[in-house]
């Protein structure tokens, strides 16, 4: 895995927001539809991005999705 571009302030606060999400709901939902595992990161991602506040749409100013995903594949191995 290469370097990660997000910033460390914007890594802790999409890992705490991931981390309070139903995650085994999730991770339930997401093998019944046969996602990916990649499509899963992204769920969670969708998820903890939700209305009202896009919390961290934001990250897409200066991040591409290439770089959101790198830092959801450390976040969802964490646990």
């Amino acid at each position: 895995m290469g370097k990660m571009r997000i910033t460390q302030q914007d890594y802790d606060k999409l890992s705490q927001a991931i981390r309070e999400l139903p995650i085994e709901s999730i991770l339930e939902d997401c093998k019944e539809m046969r996602y990916s595992l990649m499509a899963t990161r992204w769920a969670m991602y969708h998820q903890a991005n939700k209305p009202p506040g896009f919390a961290f749409s934001y990250l897409h100013e200066y991040l591409n999705d290439e770089h959101i995903d790198t830092a959801l594949r450390k976040i969802t191995g964490e646990f």
